[in-house]
């Protein structure tokens, strides 16, 4: 290969060949159980939204580099929480998809800053609210509150039992709290502007 070519390859990665395993499998069997309980809760509740794209990214993020501040409960759940909630507000407000995607992923970004909170696919799950014209506020509290906060969870217990370590560095009553605060505001926020 030439010598110009060879300039865009990446540099080897220094991942033992088992941890690659734990991680494709991990991830795997995380989307599989994510996926089949919020399959569930969605034809339970009538909910014609399940699984997100911006899912898998997360996924691959919490299994492959679990110790990346990218990957930390707090910045998969509120990123991608407040993200949607960000496209929400803007898909509300203004009707040109261009306009409107610029705004959401903007938005996005400065409130994930604001709130500690930085996870990539956040901006993923803001365009994908404005490209697929959602305006249902549920649409944040079950299918990105719920499915990120369960796929959280169950990441770290299967993190744990294949590789026998933590998936983040706090305690999970930090993601609770933050759980709590953010589900009761996803809650008051629709029928405040309702009224």
């Amino acid at each position: 290969m030439s010598l110009s070519l060879q300039a865009f390859l990446p540099h080897p990665m220094a991942v033992s060949t088992p941890e690659r395993i734990r991680a494709a499998l991990g991830g795997a069997v995380g989307i599989a159980l994510t996926a089949f309980v919020s399959l569930a809760i969605a034809r339970q509740f009538d909910l014609p939204t399940w699984l997100v794209a911006p899912l898998g990214a997360s996924a691959v993020l919490v299994f492959a580099v679990p110790s990346s501040p990218l990957a930390q409960p707090w910045s998969v759940v509120g990123g991608n929480t407040v993200s949607a909630l960000c496209g929400l507000v803007v898909c509300n407000l203004i009707p040109d998809p261009v306009v409107a995607a610029a705004l959401a992923i903007g938005s996005a970004i400065g409130v994930m800053f604001a709130l500690r909170c930085l996870h990539p696919p956040g901006g993923a799950m803001a365009l994908l609210v404005v490209l697929t014209h959602t305006h249902a506020w549920s649409f944040a509290l079950f299918c990105i509150a719920g499915t990120y906060l369960f796929h959280t969870k169950m990441a770290e217990k299967i993190r744990c039992l294949v590789a026998a370590r933590r998936l983040h560095h706090f305690a999970m009553i930090s993601l609770a709290v933050w759980g709590a605060l953010l589900a009761t505001v996803l809650i008051w926020l629709p029928v405040t502007l309702n009224q």
